[in-house]
Order: C-alpha cells, then structure tokens, then sequence
C-alpha cells in the first residue's frame, strides 16, 4: 500500500501549539491562523508567507460526518480530476493514526492550467469530520509538507 513519507520540522524552527474546541495541534510559530467561524462549518487556514508570491495555506474545516466514511471521502478526492500523472505522484488513500483517531490521507495532482499538488486527510471524531488539505503548486508543497505533517503528528482529540 502506497503512504506519503512524514518529513521532518527543518532545524531550528520554533513551533506554537493551537487549542481550542478538544482540538490541538502544533505550527510554525511565524505562521499566521486565519479562523472562520461558521455555526455549522467552522473552518481556519494555517498560513506560512514564503519568499516567492507562493504562501503556503493549509485549510482545516470541520463538518457534519454525513453519510460518507472519512475513508470513502479521501477515495472521492482521489477519484476526482484527471488521473494523468506522468511522474506517478498520486497517493491512493491510505489509513493513519491522528491522536488516536483512524485518518485517511490522500495526494492527487490537478491540472487547471496550472499543476496542484491537493494532499488531504480526512478524521471522523464523535462530533464530527476533520478535513486538512494542503493544496500547492509541486516545488512549493515539496519544500512546506513538512507544515501539514508536523500538524498531522501533533494533532489530538479531546
């Protein structure tokens, strides 16, 4: 079964752990949290600028779990959008383990006159569904997985 390799934190960044609602996670402390409160869909975006016009934005949204699965909501993203890939880096969903929780991760490219690397995770908790997503252009998310990873490592339920 195909997983996506965990990268390390580089050396020497400081990280800042977020809580609030039973859910943290550890960041990049110079990074910047946008939240968007929503009765019914409380979403944020995780916001690292970098030195291109490129920022590096990972949305987390939380929503109702439905009639989907966190795993058959991943092999929806995975099915959608060209299956095209020359350089074989699609990542069929996969299970893993977010704070004692079962997630489905998955990476798709997308090509929309311009490629996108979408690497999304999706967790079902009592209260609802956890979706992270980190969507960049292939140099940008190569350099900055490790933004979305570190926040999959340290992320635990209450």
């Amino acid at each position: 079964m195909a997983t996506l390799e965990m990268m390390a934190i580089p050396v020497g960044v400081d990280v800042t752990q977020f809580s609030s609602d039973g859910l943290t996670f550890d960041y990049p402390s110079e990074a910047l949290i946008a939240e968007f409160p929503d009765p019914e869909t409380p979403a944020m975006a995780i916001i690292v600028e970098t030195e291109t016009d490129d920022d590096v934005q990972i949305d987390l949204t939380f929503e109702p779990l439905g009639e989907q699965t966190a795993r058959e909501r991943a092999e929806t993203v995975y099915k959608a959008g060209a299956d095209d890939d020359p350089n074989d880096q699609h990542v069929p969903p996969f299970p893993l383990m977010l704070g004692g929780l079962e997630g489905w991760r998955t990476r798709k490219l997308f090509y929309d006159g311009a490629v996108l690397v979408i690497d999304t995770t999706f967790v079902d908790t009592a209260g609802g569904r956890y979706a992270i997503e980190l969507a960049a252009p292939p140099d940008v998310y190569a350099q900055y997985q490790w933004v979305l990873d570190l926040m999959l490592q340290t992320m635990a339920f209450a």
